[in-house]
């Protein structure tokens, strides 16, 4: 999992970088607990990057001063306790290679005169093949100076995890990426309920939620699907580490509030909240089983 900076057109220097660490910390967090749950984990760096084409043409040149961004890929922060973060890369360092390819080059063909994430993502996915197949030798700028560093990933579910900037309380999932708002961020002011959150749109990949809905929209019953996300959910916050009670007061204060995160296709929230509280009351096992058998692992 390598987090990505907020929502397209914006760009990454706008964004509240302390509210894209929080979402990227949790969501490594999430990813490498559910590892056990996921057909093919992926190795994870614990990275948010940026580069020079994720600004507009006319900001590079104040951007690359100010930041001391060159033509590599900058490490906008690090994932506290995370594989880059262990290896010694800091925040304001800038990769420049990757086990001796040279990485200024990289994807120039993808920076145009508007901002645009497209060659940090194609950078994202070059590395994370790299550590596919094991630890790789990173150069880095720092400072005026040239390290080399070691980065061996940490295996986790394929997952990465943007920020959007709206008001609005959503998440929601594509398949690939999972987007938080701002708005269901400052909702959700425990890392704990915000992790339910993204385990819940975790869950909805994880189950072939998403790829089902794609295929036969008017056939699914999402009800049933939402239900089985929050099961799995707090299964997948139990494995990483959180409180898997804490979904039950986001959803009470999604409920106080009328808070549109779920569309009209979604079970009720109290409906929600009464089958997490039978889930979480169990049988005195706490939620170390729950949702093994509907990924068909960890059994």
């Amino acid at each position: 999992m390598i987090a990505m900076p907020a929502s397209a057109g914006r760009s990454p220097v706008d964004d509240d970088l302390a509210l894209e660490t929080r979402i990227a910390t949790i969501g490594y967090r999430l990813a490498r607990g559910a590892q056990a749950r996921c057909a093919v984990p992926e190795k994870m760096s614990g990275l948010i990057l940026h580069d020079i084409g994720g600004y507009a043409q006319s900001d590079r040149a104040a951007i690359a001063k100010s930041l001391g961004l060159g033509d590599g890929f900058g490490v906008r922060a690090v994932v506290a306790n995370g594989a880059a973060a262990r290896a010694g890369v800091r925040a304001g360092d800038e990769i420049v290679a990757i086990d001796g390819g040279d990485l200024t080059g990289f994807a120039r063909d993808a920076i145009g005169a508007a901002a645009s994430f497209d060659r940090t993502e194609r950078m994202v996915d070059y590395l994370a093949g790299a550590l596919a197949r094991g630890p790789v030798t990173i150069g880095i700028r720092r400072d005026g100076q040239a390290l080399s560093l070691t980065l061996a990933g940490d295996a986790g579910c394929a997952a990465r995890f943007a920020v959007a900037i709206e008001d609005g309380v959503n998440a929601r999932a594509d398949g690939r990426y999972i987007a938080v708002t701002s708005g269901l961020a400052r909702l959700a002011s425990r890392d704990d309920a915000l992790a339910f959150a993204m385990a819940h749109e975790m869950a909805h990949i994880l189950l072939g939620h998403v790829a089902a809905r794609r295929a036969a929209r008017d056939r699914v019953d999402v009800r049933a699907q939402e239900l089985a996300a929050d099961r799995l959910a707090v299964a997948i916050m139990a494995d990483a580490g959180f409180a898997p009670a804490a979904a039950i007061p986001l959803l009470e204060a999604v409920s106080r509030g009328r808070i549109d995160w779920l569309d009209r296709d979604h079970p009720a929230t109290a409906v929600r909240i009464a089958a997490l509280r039978a889930v979480l009351a169990g049988d005195g096992s706490g939620v170390q089983h729950i949702g093994d058998d509907e990924t068909g692992r960890r059994q």
